[in-house]
C-alpha cells in the first residue's frame, strides 16, 4: 500500500521506503538531517501549527535539491536525503553544506513568529556491505556532540569511542536514577564582605565502585537524547527542597527552557514551593538556550508560578552564548550571573574588563544585582569590587562540595 512506504504527515516517502530502495543501490551517497528545533518546538504548538511549520520545512528543503536527489522522512524531527549521482563523499558533502547554509538562512512562520532554525548532517556511503542510514546516524550524533553542523562516517577510532561513550553514559544514567547514584554539591556564592548569601544546587554523577563524582557536562548530552533530562531535573529538585528545609539558607536552582516545557516539572516545582513555603529563599536561575521563548504561554506560567511563591529569577552564564540584553528589560531579572568566560581574566584582560563594566553598569541602571562567576583569585575579586559587582562565586571563597550536612535554622533572617 501506498501509506506503508509514505509519511502521512509530511507526504515524504518514509524509512521502509529508504531501505526498499537502498537495497537495490549500488554506489549511494546517505545524508541524515536533523532540524535541531523542532523538538522544543513541537512541545510548544498545536499538532496543526506542527504539521504546517514542517510541511513549510519539507516543501524549502525539496527546493534546495536536485531531481537526482530523494527526500526522506525518517524520524519525527528527521530527514535522510539519499544521492546516487555524485563521484565521492566530500563533493557531497560540500553539496550538502551549501543546503544547510541556505536553509538556516530562511525564516519558518511558526504561531505568527519568524525563527531560523539549526541543521546538524551526518553523511555516509554504501560501502563495504555496510548500512549507510545507520553510520550516517553515528555520524550526526558526532555532529551534535562537537556542534559541528556536518559530520561525514568514517571508520575512526573518535567517532566509535563517541557512539560507545553514549551507548555507556545512557546506561549508567538509568541505572543511576534507581540506585540513587545521583548527588547534589553545593558552591556558595559571597557578597562583597565575603559572607555567604547563597548556594547554588549543582549536580554529580556517583560512580559508588570508584567513588568518583562526575559533572553533568560529560553526560548532560547523552540524558537528553536519551529523554532522562527532565527525571534528572526532577531529582535534583527533591533532594534540593529536602536539604534546605532544615535551614534557613538561601539556595538557587538552575531551569532551562527545556524545564519550563515540562508539565511534570513544573508540576512538581509547584508541589515543592506550596509543601515548603520556602520561595523567598529560593533563586532560579535561567539557563538561556538558542530555543528559549520568552513569549510563549509556558514562560508567562513559569515567570507567574516563580512570582507567586516570592523567587528570585537569576540569567545564568549572562555574556556568552545566546545572551541578550533585551531579556533584562522584557523579564522581571533579579540578578545577572556574569558568565566565568569575561571574569577568569578580568584583571589582566582590557576586553573583558570593559565588557563586564557594561554589562554592570547596565544592570545597576536596571536595579539588577550582578553576580560574578569564577573568582578565583583576590587579583579578580578587587577587580570586579572596583566595578561594585555585588556577589561573588568561585574557587576563591569555595569549590563545589556534597550537600549532606546543613546547619539547623538559625534566628538569622533569610
Amino acid at each position: 500500500m501506498v501509506f506503508q512506504n509514505t509519511d502521512r504527515q509530511s507526504k515524504l516517502p518514509n524509512k521502509t521506503k529508504l531501505y526498499s530502495d537502498l537495497k537495490n543501490a549500488l554506489a549511494v551517497k546517505v545524508a541524515v538531517l536533523d532540524v535541531y528545533e523542532l523538538e522544543a518546538i513541537n512541545q510548544i504548538t498545536n499538532k496543526q501549527q506542527f504539521t504546517d511549520l514542517l510541511r513549510e520545512i519539507v516543501s524549502h528543503l525539496r527546493s534546495l535539491v536536485t531531481r537526482d536527489l530523494t527526500l526522506y522522512r525518517t524520524g519525527e524531527y528527521q530527514f535522510t536525503l539519499v544521492s546516487s549521482m555524485h563521484n565521492s563523499i566530500d563533493s557531497y558533502a560540500d553539496f550538502c553544506k551549501k543546503i544547510a547554509n541556505r536553509f538556516e538562512e530562511t525564516s519558518f512562520f511558526c504561531q505568527n513568529k519568524a525563527r531560523n532554525l539549526s541543521l546538524f548532517m551526518g553523511i555516509a556511503e554504501n560501502f563495504d556491505g555496510l548500512d549507510p542510514y545507520i553510520n550516517a546516524s553515528h555520524a550526526i550524533k558526532l555532529a551534535e556532540g562537537s556542534c559541528e553542523k556536518i559530520n561525514v562516517y568514517k571508520p575512526q577510532r573518535k567517532l566509535l569511542k563517541a557512539i560507545e561513550d553514549s551507548v555507556d553514559w545512557t546506561q549508567s544514567i538509568k541505572h543511576a536514577l534507581h540506585c540513587d547514584g545521583f548527588t547534589i554539591f553545593g558552591q556558595k556564592i559571597f557578597d562583597k564582605d565575603k559572607g555567604v548569601y547563597s548556594t547554588e544546587v549543582l549536580m554529580r554523577h556517583h560512580d559508588h565502585d570508584s567513588d568518583i563524582f562526575t559533572s553533568p557536562y560529560f553526560f548532560l548530552d547523552y540524558a537528553c537524547k536519551a529523554k532522562l533530562y527532565n527525571k534528572l531535573t526532577q531529582l535534583v529538585f527533591e533532594k534540593a527542597f529536602s536539604i534546605f528545609s532544615k535551614s534557613d539558607d538561601r539556595f538557587s536552582l538552575n531551569v532551562t527552557y527545556m524545564d519550563i516545557c515540562d508539565v511534570v516539572t513544573m508540576g512538581l516545582l509547584t508541589q515543592l514551593l506550596e509543601q515548603y513555603q520556602c520561595g523567598y529563599r529560593v533563586t532560579i536561575e535561567l539557563v538561556e538556550s538558542d530555543s528559549l521563548d520568552i513569549d510563549s504561554e509556558h514562560f508567562k506560567s513559569f515567570l507567574e508560578l516563580i512570582k507567586r511563591f516570592n523567587c528570585q529569577l537569576a540569567i545564568d552564564d549572562f555574556g556568552s552564548g545566546y545572551s541578550n540584553f533585551n531579556y533584562l528589560t522584557q523579564i522581571p531579572v533579579d540578578i545577572v550571573k556574569i558568565d566565568g568566560s569575561l571574569i577568569q581574566d578580568i584583571d589582566t584582560n582590557q576586553r573583558h574588563f570593559v565588557t563586564v563594566k557594561a554589562i554592570v553598569e547596565i544592570c545597576h541602571a536596571l536595579e539588577v544585582k550582578v553576580v560574578a562567576e569564577y573568582v578565583a583569585s583576590e587579583a579578580i575579586y578587587k577587580t570586579l569590587c572596583s566595578l561594585n559587582v555585588e556577589y561573588f562565586q568561585g574557587y576563591l571563597f569555595d569549590k563545589p562540595s556534597p550537600l549532606q550536612k546543613i546547619k539547623a535554622p538559625s534566628n538569622t533572617p533569610a
